[in-house]
């Protein structure tokens, strides 16, 4: 089963609908695929490709966020970083994911830079200084059963594990939420949990 790509609907369906809200202004939705495009694009630069495993390490910011969408545009995986850990501790995560390239905002560039070792690390804001690789086809439709993200456990009873989160995961989770809580047009999802915890995609 195939899931169209949910940025793209939510531009024919609302363009000007608010998207998201941060640090005192408001995006619509077409606002948030502009910015996500021209992103997507720049990472395609630094080699993001379709099917590569890639670790995040942010805050729950803006940057953050387009960062997020335009991994999902490209095709890419996400693997987030508790922004908590030491270097040993985020270099084992990196490594047991078989990431590729590692995407950091620059309050974490000593801790990242420690952890990634030959992996190539890129700040967030390097990311947006470079030109997009021309024209970037994003993923037209999402399947349900292809990783979307992973996250890993604690590690408290072992060594951390990852956790695979599909497509399908993310769609029934929303679709839960949606039916427990109820949804009305106008409403919106306050983000207080950090982006790498499961509690943070339950919406």
């Amino acid at each position: 089963m195939e899931l169209t790509n949910w940025l793209e609907k939510r531009v024919r369906l609302s363009p000007k609908r608010t998207a998201l809200v941060f640090d005192g202004k408001q995006e619509t939705f077409l606002d948030i695929y502009d910015a996500v495009q021209k992103v997507t694009g720049q990472l395609a630069s630094f080699g993001v490709r379709d099917g590569m495993f890639v670790a995040l390490l942010g805050k729950n910011d803006r940057d953050t966020f387009l960062m997020i969408h335009a991994l999902q545009q490209l095709g890419a995986k996400t693997v987030f970083l508790n922004n908590r850990l030491t270097a040993t501790e985020m270099g084992y995560q990196i490594r047991d994911a078989q990431v590729e390239r590692c995407l950091y905002a620059a309050d974490f560039a000593d801790v990242m830079l420690n952890a990634a070792g030959d992996i190539r690390a890129v700040a967030f804001t390097e990311v947006m200084m470079v030109e997009p690789a021309g024209v970037t086809q994003a993923v037209s439709h999402f399947e349900m059963e292809a990783v979307a993200s992973i996250m890993y456990t604690s590690g408290t009873t072992g060594k951390p594990k990852g956790v695979m989160q599909t497509f399908g995961n993310h769609w029934w989770s929303a679709t839960g939420s949606m039916l427990n809580l109820g949804l009305q047009e106008g409403d919106s999802c306050f983000a207080p949990y950090q982006f790498f915890i499961l509690a943070a995609c339950r919406f």
